[in-house]
């Protein structure tokens, strides 16, 4: 069906966010107190934070990058699934898995300490904190609580798929070192060889705990997929089902120049990935007329190129392309992958 420009829509302003916040050292911060939530409260103070009522199918999580104060990023977050929504509602026949209510979709935003100065000491101090609060602090505890909450309030899957079919289902969004951060969580949540999350108990039905993870202009090297690779384990043994899907533009001078004088080569947000096993799809970021089939989607890892769309500001030396997200490209990628999901 074609897109009829005499029909009006019903696009949302704005989509009901949620906010889980991480201390310093990778800590579940109270969402009133700000205090440290300790183990036992864990799963209780999710509970109230993150209802999962009967009408939901999806749940949505993005995770914010460098120098991102709390506003910012729900401001990102909230743009972000707007943009979704309202395309959505614009275009329903190109995502037909997907529900059209709004309140179909949980949204969350996973705050975290990324503030630091604008300079190499300062990029490198949170490039060593987003893989610190996981191997060294607290940050897989609390994405594992996260996992394995929502799959205890999931209604069952339907078949014996190894994702979420038939209850609902869990995108996980990134952008920049949160991406970093997001994919060492989820791989480190979970338990060795077994593929689901802890140290909550997950129950063996749910082999697989996240259906897609997104990640755009990701501050990592472009080997981190290899078979010696930092996150190879994300592929192999962890709570995922797939894609791993994530976006480049050479045009992003974060991860073009910060990245490469802090670590000697390009990162994949700008160069994309190199030695990954499997070797990713290669896609173009496409306009929201331009359907994403699902022999496109299938694959393990799937590397994004938007270099046509994220151009930045040429005036903006500090970070070009690195933050210049959102756009209905991005919605349109977001929203291909969840119903790729179905």
């Amino acid at each position: 069906m074609p897109d009829d420009a005499r029909q009006t829509p019903v696009i949302p302003d704005v989509v009901t966010l949620r906010t889980l916040r991480l201390g310093r050292r990778g800590d579940l911060l109270h969402p009133r107190s700000g205090e440290r939530v300790p183990v036992h409260r864990m799963r209780s103070v999710l509970a109230r934070t993150v209802p999962v009522t009967p009408e939901i199918t999806d749940i949505v999580l993005f995770v914010h990058g460098w120098n991102t104060s709390v506003r910012r990023a729900r401001q990102t977050a909230n743009a972000l699934f707007t943009d979704a929504e309202t395309l959505l509602a614009r275009q329903p026949h190109r995502y037909p898995r997907l529900p059209p209510a709004t309140d179909s979709r949980l949204y969350l935003v996973l705050c975290w300490p990324a503030r630091s100065a604008p300079l190499l000491h300062g990029y490198r101090r949170i490039r060593d904190r987003a893989h610190s609060l996981t191997t060294e602090g607290y940050a897989a505890h609390v994405i594992a609580a996260l996992l394995g909450y929502l799959n205890e309030e999931r209604a069952v899957p339907a078949g014996a798929t190894a994702g979420t079919a038939g209850g609902q289902y869990l995108t996980c969004v990134g952008h920049s070192f949160g991406g970093r951060l997001l994919c060492q969580a989820v791989q480190e949540s979970a338990l060795e060889g077994t593929g689901t999350a802890g140290p909550v108990h997950v129950d063996p039905r749910y082999p697989y705990s996240v259906d897609n993870l997104l990640v755009f202009q990701m501050a990592a090297r472009p080997d981190s997929f290899s078979p010696s690779g930092v996150f190879h384990r994300l592929l192999t043994a962890a709570p995922i089902s797939g894609p791993v899907t994530l976006t480049r533009s050479r045009r992003d001078r974060a991860t073009g120049v910060w990245h490469r004088l802090a670590e000697r080569t390009g990162g994949i947000g700008t160069v994309g990935l190199r030695g990954a096993d499997p070797p990713p799809a290669e896609l173009c970021l496409r306009k929201p007329d331009e359907a994403y089939d699902d022999a496109d989607l299938a694959h393990r890892l799937v590397e994004v190129d938007a270099s046509r769309c994220y151009v930045g500001s040429p005036w903006n030396l500090i970070s070009g392309a690195h933050s210049d997200i959102r756009h209905p490209e991005s919605a349109h990628l977001l929203l291909s992958l969840m119903n790729f999901s179905r």
